[in-house]
């Protein structure tokens, strides 16, 4: 945000995740106004915007931000989803990024690095848009790069939509380490894995229950009743591939 600032930007939106029960939001929010009372430039409450942390929710925060201050030269974001999110939507509408509108976050999530991850871990190639086509719930990475989970929004419910570890990092404990955490904060939980999936032991272990195809089998966890879990197996398997291999798609 300073920094911002030190380069002469000076109508800056801010796009939080939701404040409520959240104080480290609450916090980035005051940082945001103590950094603009530094330099003595006013507080216009109509710059800041909640947003929960998806890809589709920070382009439409930053949409919003131009629609409503046509003079908007940087955004900043609380999170590296929503800011890839705004910068995707830029891209789409031709907006140049830093000569329209500026953008940053508080986090630095390398997309570059998570898709290089992503196809190491599956020997398969990641779908171009999969970053801008997904609506991202959240992202769990290490610090090195070497195990992630990502979670998205389908049908209500969040989708383990990628889980990704490196051979030397499952046996350090990194895949175990993200999955606690990813479980701690989400008290439900559905994922597909190919039927064939060596790992599928693992995953049994780590599900409540499980509906298994011929190609696909879906797991879930902390699921309230027969419809929740028709809803997510039948969301689950009619998930477009985004993993191709030699062209053809297979996840």
């Amino acid at each position: 945000m300073r920094l911002f600032l030190c380069l002469g930007y000076r109508k800056i939106g801010f796009v939080t995740l939701p404040l409520r029960d959240n104080d480290r939001s609450e916090e980035r929010r005051r940082g945001y106004f103590a950094a603009l009372k530094e330099l003595g430039l006013p507080a216009d409450p109509s710059l800041v915007l909640e947003a929960p942390g998806g890809f589709s929710e920070g382009a439409d925060a930053l949409v919003r931000l131009i629609q409503t201050h046509p003079g908007l030269d940087a955004a900043f974001f609380a999170g590296d989803v929503l800011a890839v999110g705004a910068l995707f939507e830029c891209q789409r509408r031709g907006w140049a990024v830093p000569g329209r509108v500026a953008i940053a976050s508080f986090d630095d999530l390398d997309i570059g690095r998570l898709r290089r991850l992503l196809e190491s871990c599956f020997g398969r190639t990641l779908a171009p848009d999969y970053f801008g086509s997904k609506n991202c719930h959240r992202v769990y990475v290490t610090e090195d790069y070497r195990a992630t989970a990502i979670l998205t929004a389908e049908a209500g419910l969040v989708y383990l939509d990628k889980f990704a570890v490196t051979r030397k990092a499952q046996g350090e404990g990194l895949g175990t380490s993200v999955w606690s955490r990813m479980r701690r904060e989400n008290d439900k939980l559905f994922w597909r894995s190919q039927t064939s999936n060596e790992v599928n032991a693992w995953y049994f272990q780590q599900a409540e229950g499980a509906y298994r195809t011929p190609k696909w089998t879906v797991f879930w966890y902390g699921m309230n009743g027969f419809e929740e879990i028709e809803r997510c197996v039948k969301t689950a398997l009619a998930l477009p591939a985004t993993l191709k291999d030699h062209g053809v798609e297979i996840e």
